[in-house]
């Protein structure tokens, strides 16, 4: 049975002049499932997916993104996909955040999860967190396209706004 995902947020392109800023934090949810790979094993195929483990080496790597999203903002950030099935989002001009990321059954397709927790550049408090979830594609030219939606949260867990989130890549960094 698959955990139930918490909803990461994906590239938030929340700009540097919003009141929000990022803050660290562990999320207390562990990824649904983790993708793995070796050398060894890299051009297997998994019996229980059918999904060969050479095809999730492509994601791994640094991706250079844009970000747009239905809130009234975009900008820049570097995911980075490790080989254990994390994730972190360093934001050039959106907010940073970690998470995860795991393999569809279907080739070159993925998920990924972040979560940006938020706190008060003024009072320094936390308060709430943006998490959301993206369908990620790579596509034959070595790029990579990715959809989804986010929603921000108190930090008592209650949502407050919803919106959608893109994000796209020429290629690895």
């Amino acid at each position: 049975m698959y955990k139930k995902r918490i909803a990461l947020v994906s590239l938030c392109a929340l700009t540097a002049s919003s009141a929000l800023t990022a803050c660290s934090s562990d999320s207390d949810t562990e990824p649904a499932a983790k993708a793995s790979t070796s050398s060894s094993a890299s051009a297997s195929t998994s019996a229980s997916t059918g999904v060969s483990k050479s095809d999730s080496s492509e994601i791994i790597g640094s991706w250079v993104v844009k970000v747009s999203s239905s809130l009234p903002s975009s900008g820049g950030a570097t995911l980075i996909f490790k080989e254990d099935g994390t994730l972190d989002q360093i934001g050039t001009d959106t907010l940073p955040g970690t998470g995860y990321w795991q393999q569809s059954l279907e080739p070159k397709k993925y998920t990924l999860q972040v979560v940006i927790p938020l706190k008060n550049r003024k009072t320094n408090t936390i308060i709430g967190t943006i998490r959301a979830m993206q369908n990620v594609t790579l596509d034959d030219k070595g790029g990579l396209v990715a959809a989804g939606a986010a929603s921000m949260y108190t930090p008592e867990g209650k949502k407050f706004k919803s919106f959608t989130i893109n994000s796209t890549s020429a290629g690895k960094k």
